[in-house]
């Protein structure tokens, strides 16, 4: 072979047309393998960055969320913490470090596209009180998005209480605050969610739970 270069290389008439096409054809699979691979190495490497992210996103998202409902508070003597709930929502009153007066706040599952969905928290100040009861502004002072990709597929609150004989642990799916009560001692927390902007082989859900008892129930 390497003498039919050379030979080829001392004869003035150069290469042929087709071995010509033969050179530049296999040249374009090499190239076009090595492209390939390329760009399936960046997309692989793109997916475990997003999925990281992404999971990273959400566990934050809970401790949060974990934290404020572990200090929920009744913001009267007739109050619960929990203000109301369903499998998409719940609104509380929690404390935060610098301030000795309650905030409501209410976490939200919407904006649901195809399943996935967005949450988001509103956060409400205190205007002082009436009478022994805290009151909150109407008007919030943080909207924020959370978490994109949220799953709408399972509930992401639900109530939980110890009841009957012998005890057994029983949900509660939505409450009210007047017709149907909010005072559970414990949450349910299920957090499910997709990454966004990585290939859809590397979509899969991802799930952190968690129960949350409240210490001021």
């Amino acid at each position: 072979m390497i003498g039919r270069i050379v030979r080829t290389l001392r004869d003035d008439r150069g290469f042929s047309l087709i071995e010509l096409s033969v050179a530049l054809i296999l040249s374009s699979m090499v190239v076009g393998t090595f492209v390939t691979m390329f760009f399936s190495f960046s997309q692989n490497a793109a997916d475990v960055t997003g999925k990281a992210q992404h999971q990273e996103d959400a566990r934050e998202v809970m401790v949060e969320l974990v934290i404020e409902l572990r200090q929920a508070v009744a913001p009267g003597p007739n109050d619960d913490p929990i203000a109301s709930m369903t499998a998409d929502g719940i609104t509380f009153y929690t404390v935060e470090i610098d301030s000795s007066a309650p905030v409501k706040v209410v976490y939200q599952r919407s904006n649901c596209v195809e399943g996935e969905c967005q949450l988001r928290v509103t956060r409400y100040a205190s205007t002082g009180m009436s009478g022994d009861s805290y009151t909150f502004s109407t008007t919030p002072y943080e909207q924020s998005l959370l978490l994109n990709g949220v799953l709408n597929d399972q509930a992401l609150f639900a109530g939980q209480r110890w009841s009957g004989t012998p005890k057994a642990l029983t949900s509660i799916t939505s409450c009210n605050g007047t017709t149907v009560s909010c005072a559970f001692p414990l949450v349910s927390v299920t957090l499910r969610s997709r990454p966004s902007g990585t290939s859809e082989g590397a979509r899969t859900p991802f799930e952190v739970h968690e129960q949350v008892r409240l210490r001021n129930a």
